[in-house]
């Protein structure tokens, strides 16, 4: 403690050399915090389910459809790989959708989330309020049940726990309200307001259409590898159970060649984030090694400064170790400051942060400062104080000690040694900039080169979309709703400066195929 003590009244002498240092780092630490919060909320840390490390998605791939990855599931696949597994404890169904709610209270559009009876038990989810779907609600001609978001409930109803069994008009239709979510559930990229049951009937189950999500939870034991192995198995199990779409030839079927794509759900939910924080996370450290780099060369600057009083002491008896150690023990106190400052800088910055990626983001995700990025806060204080407190304490340790009390009497003011050292961490604080600056330059020509990409239609500036959604409730006449859009087309084409009106069930470029 009284060598601490010493080190503290040291540097409350230099209070410009204390504080440029102190800010330098912390503005370096800050970043580096900030962004390692966010690897280790999307990357590190489990999905905030029960035994998370065992759900997979049921995703597939197929050469023939220029799809290497993540093509979704069907109604067929689900009950195919439902029946017939040998390695799933249970499969579900999800879908992320729109859906209307007109009563009671004002009308207004929601996120809706599709779900057979499954997932939510497979996710260890419980009801804040009243229960979970259960195989009855799955089936088509059971009565129609729904499910609230913990907000949607505050906000529809106040929080009243009367809400349980009342009704709920979801696309035209009386929906009995049956529970309420915790309000920490997530599942989606935004969160869904209400859950419906899916309720797929084998029937109506075609082998073409890939347009529902599948989700599985592995037996203890049972390794992705094996996962794989048992979809492959069961794929052409689909295509002997269920017929191919009206109007589909059952050759081209055979042709898409279906493959096994089973994969973490984490990794279903990141995607391509991972090689994107990986690479963030890496600049920012080069940041801070630039920062660590400008300080090194001001603490060897002071140290210079101190060689006179340093080297009194070593006439005094101070061993080698004794000087080095205490040159050390300057840097690291530097640090451990730098870091509880850049940790509230990056506390303070983290909301903005996710502000700006919140659409990137999914819910799912949680990203605060917890006791990993605390413990990597520490690790990265203590290693930057001891990068750059390394060069003077070896300065100041082993054969340089002899001559220094000869050195300082004679006023030296800069030795060959601390040139080298300068004008080393100078290059390496120049090779640290020089890759920033190339990989910055490969980054924006790499996003001109997007921006510069023909969509494939005339003037893109000039497109306009709008979301449309028409209850099946209101028009369950299939006929009748296509009538209804084709008055609209005619209605909006009839409106001035319009050209061409055009309805699509996705938008091009929006992301969804």
């Amino acid at each position: 403690m009284i060598e601490i003590r010493q080190t503290l009244r040291q540097l409350l002498r230099a209070p410009g050399f204390t504080l440029t240092t102190m800010l330098t780092l912390a503005i370096g630490l800050g970043a580096t915090i900030a962004i390692f919060a966010v690897v280790n909320g999307v990357l590190i840390k489990s999905l905030p389910f029960a035994d998370a490390g065992r759900l997979v998605s049921l995703t597939h791939r197929s050469q023939q459809l220029g799809a290497t990855e993540n093509l979704p599931a069907s109604s067929a696949i689900y009950f195919t790989y439902r029946d017939h597994n040998r390695a799933f404890e249970s499969v579900a169904l999800w879908q992320a959708d729109a859906a209307s709610v007109t009563a009671p209270g004002d009308s207004e559009e929601v996120r809706a989330m599709l779900v057979t009876f499954e997932l939510l038990p497979m996710l260890g989810v419980v009801p804040a309020l009243g229960r979970a779907f259960v195989q009855t609600d799955d089936q088509p001609d059971s009565a129609p049940t729904v499910m609230l978001s913990h907000a949607f409930w505050q906000r529809r109803f106040g929080g009243a726990e009367n809400a349980l069994g009342a009704q709920l008009v979801v696309d035209g239709v009386a929906h009995t309200i049956i529970g309420v979510l915790p309000q920490d559930f997530r599942f989606l990229r935004r969160p869904a307001d209400v859950l419906l049951p899916m309720r797929p009937v084998p029937a109506l189950s075609f082998v073409g259409p890939l347009g529902e999500n599948g989700i599985a939870r592995l037996r203890a034991g049972v390794t992705l590898e094996e996962a794989n192995a048992d979809v492959g198995r069961m794929i052409p199990i689909v295509a002997e159970t269920f017929p191919p779409v009206p109007g589909m030839d059952p050759q081209a079927l055979r042709n898409l060649r279906l493959l096994p794509d089973v994969k973490p759900l984490k990794e279903a939910f990141v995607g391509d984030l991972e090689d994107v924080l990986w690479v963030l996370l890496g600049t920012i450290v080069m940041l801070l090694a630039i920062a660590c780099a400008n300080v090194a060369n001001l603490h060897l600057v002071r140290t210079e400064g101190r060689s006179r009083e340093l080297a009194i002491q070593a006439a005094l008896g101070a061993t080698r170790a004794g000087l080095a150690l205490g040159v050390v023990r300057e840097s690291m106190l530097l640090g451990l400051a730098a870091g509880a400052l850049g940790l509230a800088f990056a506390t303070l910055a983290l909301p903005a942060l996710l502000a700006t990626a919140a659409d990137e983001l999914p819910s799912v995700i949680t990203i605060t400062i917890d006791g990993t990025v605390l413990a990597f806060a520490l690790a990265a204080s203590l290693a930057s104080g001891a990068f750059f407190g390394i060069a003077p304490a070896l300065r100041y340790s082993g054969s340089r000690l002899a001559g220094m009390l000869t050195s300082a009497g004679r006023g030296h003011s800069m030795s060959r040694d601390r040139h080298r050292v300068h004008h080393g961490l100078i290059a390496a604080q120049v090779a640290f900039a020089l890759i920033l600056l190339v990989a910055s330059g490969l980054v924006a020509r790499t996003f001109q080169s997007l921006l510069d990409v023909e969509p494939g239609f005339v003037a893109p500036d000039a497109v306009q979309t709008v979301s449309v959604s028409l209850p099946e409730g209101a028009v369950p006449d299939f006929p009748r709703a296509v009538r209804m859009f084709h008055r609209m087309q005619d209605a909006i084409g009839s409106l001035a400066g319009v050209e061409s009106v055009g309805f699509a069930s996705r938008v091009p470029l929006g992301g969804q195929g």
